[in-house]
């Protein structure tokens, strides 16, 4: 897994062979936490289609369904695949640091 892009206190994409994940930094007062999506063939053709412009709204749609929230209904919940596959996320992100010379 390698990290493709960024933004900035927003989210990383990251891509795994053909595959492409949007890792989100979700922030509702004190409390934060990310969500880690496989983009789907839809989400990827408009990433596609518009850039990064398609990835900030994707992740504030994200960010506004609180899928951490304990009666969410967002219809990303069910998607996020942070438990799974988030330390290869984080070691990712980590290498990537050190290739842009920013630690941690």
């Amino acid at each position: 897994m390698d990290v493709v892009d960024t933004r900035p206190h927003g989210w990383f994409l990251l891509s795994e062979g053909d595959k492409l994940f949007l890792d989100i930094n979700c922030d509702h007062n004190a409390f934060g936490y990310t969500v880690l999506l496989e983009l789907s063939p839809e989400e990827r053709e408009d990433f596609e289609t518009r850039g990064r412009l398609a990835l900030d709204e994707l992740a504030e749609a994200v960010q506004y369904s609180a899928p951490a929230a304990r009666e969410s209904t967002s219809p990303y919940r069910e998607r996020d695949l942070e438990k799974v596959r988030g330390g290869e996320v984080s070691e990712a992100v980590d290498r990537w640091r050190r290739t842009q010379g920013g630690g941690s």
